[in-house]
């Protein structure tokens, strides 16, 4: 979903409604930038700083997930 900003929090409330009804595991809240140039994205840091702490959230589940989540998921 792509825009300038506008329904934002719509579309982050449809994402977290997809991943919440297929029991999918949330990690961090959304991460939005703006730009309008290419290249430009890289200027703002608050958004940089946001994709840093997502990366480091999905570490971390990712080693708390067991490695066959289909048998462990099947035998709960």
């Amino acid at each position: 979903m792509v825009g300038r900003g506008y329904g934002l929090e719509s579309a982050l409330t449809g994402i977290h409604s997809f991943m919440l009804k297929h029991e999918m595991i949330l990690c961090y809240r959304g991460v939005a930038g703006t730009a309008f140039e290419a290249g430009e994205i890289l200027e703002d840091e608050r958004a940089i700083e946001d994709a840093r702490r997502l990366a480091a959230r999905l570490y971390d589940v990712a080693r708390l997930v067991p490695r066959d989540y289909a048998a462990w998921r099947a035998s709960a």
